[in-house]
């Protein structure tokens, strides 16, 4: 809920009379949007005709309102534009400080609020189209800034994380903030470094500048009464490749997740397309790197910003963190880029084979790495660093020892584990099922590919060989518990034939996380 930046409704009908020529009869403020230095307004006029009114403090983007303009002058549906005022511009100044743009006044919500139907996902993917492939990069290039991949928020966050170790603030919802950065701190430097690199990678490959919205998320798509859909919020267009806002389909969960099926909606409308994944990860971490550096900057250092304003901040800066969220999807984007860049340069190969005790320091890596990527955020930070100093790949290494020495001298099949083993001959993925007494069905306990080498088909083949093996042993049923936030490997499991069966919570660290478990009832599929 934003607050009310009182000002003047009396100063704001009167500036529209004098330059609008509006009589109105009556105005309210709205308390929507995120932009901390806006404010909405409805306004309803003596001829019975309303307007949506925007006041910004401080200075007018007319970049932000020349680009909706033009592209309905050129005939692109779907567009909310601003009104011209009698002397024919864009917005006037309420007073030194303060300028406001008028618009027409739409009844509906955005598709936060109210979703798109199956028509509406395939006009929201012409519209993109026919802004990105109209050539309108020329039209406007003399007011909209062009890309330049240098993470624009990321001296704002260097800023305050030199800051912030030293603050003390009274405010609750400050304290919280201050108390979870410093707890991230490590996390939000890898993140800007990463980016930088990503930036310096794309900066040095080639690609078409077109003109993009830059913040299409689903908070800034206005679903009308009557079922028309409106691009709105053109505050911050930019010339740039269209992953820009293409940041806001692929795998989003940007104010509200994208499910696939809603993603091959949006692209039978826009048309197919190759999505380049070094510039979608980049894009991925600058967003988090921007909405963790503007929340903290209005909880910390803009003055005038309530308590109950702080805390929802505070909430959207660490949602950032969670799983499933940009963060994590950003890292995802990331791993995918590198693995298809080995792909195609050729150099990933591998074979799966059965583990030996000589494997154990190897697997003792994978598992490490593994689950301590896939587990952050789902256990507290100051738990997660303590799991990471003292469980060591030697420590894991022995486990994986004992294990596969416990096999070895087993009588009769009761276990598995399969390696995958890189072109270098380092371990990068580990499987294991064991047979579960209680039903004869079996259960992987252990499927782990290290981060670096995802997205190669690792996972695949190690699945596929524990499947094997157990229908050799005539074992027809399979499952797997994974945790229920964990995106990714649950995407896979799907893929793979997996079906929820149950839930089941799993306990790590002192911690319940809430999981689900993914069986297969034939292993035919998985063999095939």
């Amino acid at each position: 809920m934003r607050d009310n930046p009182n000002i003047s409704t009396t100063g704001i009908s009167e500036c529209l009379h004098t330059e609008y020529g509006l009589v109105v009869l009556n105005i309210r403020f709205l308390p929507i949007g995120y932009d901390l230095n806006a404010a909405v307004y409805e306004a309803v006029c003596s001829e019975g005709e309303t307007y949506f009114v925007k006041v910004r403090i401080g200075e007018m983007n007319l970049a932000g309102l020349m680009t909706p303009r033009v592209l309905v002058e050129h005939g692109i549906p779907n567009i909310l534009a601003p009104l011209k005022t009698l002397r024919g511009e864009l917005f006037c100044r309420l007073d030194e400080r303060v300028s406001l743009a008028v618009f027409p006044f739409i009844r509906g919500d955005n598709a936060m609020a109210e979703g798109l139907t199956d028509r509406q996902w395939r006009e929201f993917g012409r519209t993109l189209n026919a802004l990105h492939s109209g050539g309108f990069a020329s039209l406007v290039e003399e007011e909209v800034l062009k890309e330049r991949f240098d993470i624009p928020s990321a001296p704002l966050v260097l800023e305050i994380s030199a800051q912030i170790p030293e603050l003390q603030r009274d405010s609750p919802a400050e304290q919280r903030l201050i108390a979870y950065w410093n707890d991230n701190a490590a996390t939000i430097r890898r993140i800007v470094e990463r980016a930088k690199l990503l930036g310096r990678k794309v900066q040095a490959q080639s690609f078409e500048f077109v003109l993009c919205h830059s913040d299409i998320h689903f908070g800034n798509i206005l679903v009308a009464e009557d079922g028309r859909i409106y691009l709105v919020d053109w505050d911050t267009p930019i010339l740039a490749p269209r992953e820009r806002d293409l940041l806001f389909i692929v795998g989003s969960m940007i104010a509200g997740r994208v499910q696939p099926r809603q993603e091959a909606l949006f692209f039978e409308g826009y048309g197919a397309t190759n999505v380049n994944l070094t510039a979608l990860a980049y894009y991925r971490y600058e967003r988090a790197i921007q909405d963790i550096g503007e929340c903290a900057k209005s909880v910390l250092f803009d003055g005038g910003v309530s308590e109950e304003m702080k805390a929802e901040e505070v909430d959207l800066l660490i949602s950032q963190f969670q799983p499933g969220e940009i963060i994590e999807a950003a890292m995802e984007a990331d791993r995918q880029q590198e693995a298809n860049r080995r792909k195609s340069e050729g150099a990933f190969r591998m074979i799966i084979r059965e583990a030996n005790q000589s494997d154990a320091v190897g697997m003792g890596r994978v598992l490490v790495d593994t689950f301590m990527t896939a587990h952050r955020g789902q256990i507290p930070e100051k738990d997660w660093e303590a799991r990471k100093q003292n469980w060591t790949y030697e420590v894991s290494a022995k486990g994986w020892e004992q294990t596969l020495r416990n096999i070895a001298n087993s009588a009769s099949f009761q276990e598995c584990i399969y390696v995958a083993e890189g072109a270098g001959g380092d371990i990068i993925g580990v499987s294991m099922a064991y047979i579960e007494a209680s039903d004869g069905a079996a259960e992987v306990c252990a499927l782990y590919v290290h981060p670096d080498c995802q997205g190669q088909g690792v996972g695949r083949g190690l699945l596929q060989a524990i499947a094997a093996r157990l229908t050799e042993n005539n074992i027809a049923a399979l499952r797997i518990g994974v945790l229920e936030t964990n995106a990714p490997a649950r995407r896979f499991y799907e893929a793979m034939g997996g079906r929820v069966i149950l839930k089941r919570d799993i306990e790590e660290a002192g911690h319940t996380l809430r999981g689900v478990v993914y069986g297969w009832e034939s292993l035919e599929a998985l063999t095939a």
